[in-house]
């Protein structure tokens, strides 16, 4: 089961990707594997069982560090919280990513 990320998900990654190469390197999120998830959304991979899991429990874990949080920090820049919720396909991928599992019953 592969499935491509949705064009809003792709602008989502797209965005984050922007974000962090305007940041100094103090502002910058992402780990690396954070970094591979947002080039893999950005570009359109068709994404794995294994991989819409781990955007869900992403999204699930980190979700509260971004809601009702001012996207940009005093000086402008994107905060981190938002650059990595942006980066594995925004807030809305982690129930699209469950209702893709529970639809094709890889949950």
């Amino acid at each position: 089961m592969a499935i491509k990320p949705t064009p809003q998900m792709m602008r989502a990654a797209r965005r984050a990707l922007e974000a962090r190469a305007e940041a100094p390197p103090s502002k910058r999120a992402l780990t690396p594997v954070g970094l591979a998830r947002a080039r893999d959304i950005a570009s359109g991979r068709p994404l794995s069982a294994d991989t819409l899991k781990r955007i869900a429990a992403f999204i699930s874990r980190h979700r509260r560090n971004v809601e009702d949080k001012p996207l940009r920090d005093a000086q402008g820049h994107m905060t981190r919280g938002h650059q990595a919720i942006l980066a594995w396909g925004g807030l809305g991928a982690g129930k699209w990513a469950t209702a893709q599992l529970k639809r094709k019953g890889a949950e």
